[in-house]
């Protein structure tokens, strides 16, 4: 840096964050492992634009599907210890921490060029923030298991309820900031409401046995 070469700098501050991926792999495990991986996302972003290394780019793709991978499509994601205490539970390193640096990412990478990398990046940090709710809800009502097989009818009704709240305010960032991905993921979350609503019109306490609680007005509309 010092002799005027970005590019060469560069290319040593890749190598270098390359071995410290490969410490974090040697080290640690679980989700540890993963919210490691998703923390060189940052830097490398930063990378590719104060370098001015383009190809930089789809390296910090590629580690963010082994990310993704490992969140979405690992089997043993289901035996994380995650821990009992509903909200301040191991599910923020797992998945609300990627899903910030995700979106530092993206915006990192949209200060060089608005391109696909970026769309890639705010579509994986929207799937990882929803995923991240979805099982935050999903611990609370499971008493500390994300993984279950169970989808009781006071999880449905909590998931529809995010679901809408998200969709708003995707839409909302989508139309201040021009983010057409983020639009595509409110509509998605909105049609899944929508979804999970008609499912409620037909699943609810009235044709099935559902605790819904001692509020006055639940017994008394309830026979």
């Amino acid at each position: 840096a010092k002799e005027g070469s970005g590019q060469r700098a560069g290319t040593h501050a890749a190598g270098a964050m390359a071995a410290l991926a490969l410490a974090f792999a040697m080290v640690l495990r679980a989700q540890w492992l993963t919210l490691a991986i998703s923390l060189l996302l940052p830097p490398l972003a930063w990378l590719s634009g104060r370098a001015q290394l383009p190809a930089l780019r789809p390296v910090a793709l590629a580690v963010a599907a082994v990310v993704l991978i490992r969140l979405l499509l690992n089997r043993y994601v289901l035996d994380y210890g995650f821990g009992d205490t509903p909200l301040l539970n191991g599910l923020w390193v797992a998945y609300a921490v990627p899903a910030a640096s995700f979106a530092v990412t993206s915006w990192l990478l949209r200060r060089e060029r608005d391109d696909q990398y970026v769309a890639a990046f705010e579509a994986a940090a929207a799937l990882l923030g929803a995923l991240f709710v979805l099982l935050q809800i999903r611990h609370g009502v499971h008493a500390g298991k994300p993984f279950g097989p169970d989808w009781v009818f006071a999880e449905r009704a909590l998931d529809a309820a995010a679901l809408s709240l998200m969709a708003v305010a995707l839409h909302a960032v989508a139309q201040r900031w021009a983010r057409p991905v983020l639009g595509l993921a409110a509509k998605a979350g909105a049609f899944g409401a929508l979804g999970l609503g008609g499912l409620l019109l037909v699943l609810n306490p009235w044709t099935e046995p559902a605790v819904v609680g001692a509020w006055p007005v639940a017994t008394l509309l309830l026979p």
